[in-house]
């Protein structure tokens, strides 16, 4: 194998000049040279004869990686989906969801991303559907995180909460395996956001806890071409979840 240090930056990312240290990865993320170079011979198969790509092979090549994924992940692909950011898979289902605005309410968290937490906003401002907000004020253990979402789940009857498996402000891995089990405990759907999970954190909590719903974005710290994610869906919920547009 290459060795990692400077050999190993001047084989796989070879793109990026030299006088540049690249510290900001979960923003973007950075393509290995191998990845681009597959991505390049696409875009050429695509422009060559787009007819052909669009009508008769990219529909192979999308389900290629989505059996690929699913291995990754350990998941029947037939319950992913890639779409580009992990913010419009949270969107895809929010807005798919028939809530019924008088007894429905949702449960989020003050570190959610703020791309997710002003979409349940705008559910909010334009269908008038209900949301609590837990407040993480950081340093905080897992017990002390876990016990403020029970104490929110114990006292209302939410249909769904969305949580991160790891914040983008602050850097927080939360308990999120625990957090799953109390929302099954306490019949809640899990919408979790995942943006900083797929190779960064062990993703195996899909096929052992059998969330509602994960999105995580592909881009950061898988290493994939930006932008694209992945939205699970469970098998229960297929009917409900509708594509963009």
């Amino acid at each position: 194998m290459t060795q990692f240090g400077a050999e190993f930056r001047e084989k796989y990312f070879p793109q990026v000049p030299k006088d540049v240290t690249p510290v900001n990865h979960g923003s973007y993320g950075l393509t290995p040279k191998p990845v681009l170079d597959f991505l390049n011979e696409l875009n050429h198969e695509q422009e060559e004869y787009p007819d052909e790509f669009y009508l008769l092979t990219a529909k192979n090549k999308y389900i290629a990686q989505l059996k690929a994924l699913g291995k990754f992940l350990n998941v029947d692909y037939h319950n992913l989906a890639l779409l580009p950011n992990a913010t419009m898979s949270v969107n895809a289902v929010l807005r798919s969801i028939p809530w019924d605005l008088k007894n429905d309410k949702v449960l989020i968290h003050s570190s959610t991303y703020g791309g997710c937490a002003n979409s349940v906003k705008f559910v909010h401002d334009s269908l008038g559907l209900q949301y609590d907000i837990i407040d993480l004020q950081y340093p905080l253990e897992d017990k002390d995180v876990i016990a403020k979402f029970e104490e929110k789940l114990t006292k209302n009857n939410y249909k769904l909460c969305m949580f991160d498996t790891v914040c983008s402000m602050p850097g927080v891995r939360l308990p999120y395996e625990e957090l799953i089990k109390a929302c099954k405990k306490y019949d809640t759907w899990t919408l979790i956001d995942a943006a900083h999970g797929a190779g960064l954190v062990d993703m195996g909590f899909l096929h052992k806890l059998k969330p509602d719903f994960v999105t995580s974005n592909l881009h950061k710290w898988l290493c994939a071409p930006k932008s694209t994610s992945f939205l699970y869906v469970d098998p229960k919920h297929h009917k409900t979840i509708q594509t963009f547009p």
